[in-house]
């Protein structure tokens, strides 16, 4: 809710939820070719969770994606100045 929130205000065009190939990735900014993905602490602290989230970045970055990962509590801290950071 926080990020579709900042990228509301912020202005940037996007699809949740979008799936691309096999993949269902957080949030698609077409725009920009660029794929959002949060990292929640408690889902991507699972056994195996890295190894998803390397092959899922390396599949989207073929496909010519630029993949930001953005962690909960930069999220949780500032979601608008996160997303501002990396775009």
């Amino acid at each position: 809710r926080l990020t579709r929130e900042a990228l509301n205000a912020l202005g940037e065009l996007y699809h949740p939820q979008a799936v691309i190939g096999f993949w269902t990735v957080d949030f698609l900014l077409p725009f920009r070719t660029t794929v959002i993905e949060v990292d929640g602490d408690w889902w991507h602290g699972l056994p195996g969770a890295a190894r998803r989230d390397k092959a899922k970045t390396t599949f989207l970055t073929n496909k010519g994606f630029r993949v930001l990962r953005l962690g909960e509590a930069a999220i949780r801290q500032d979601a608008q100045a996160a997303i501002k950071a990396v775009l």
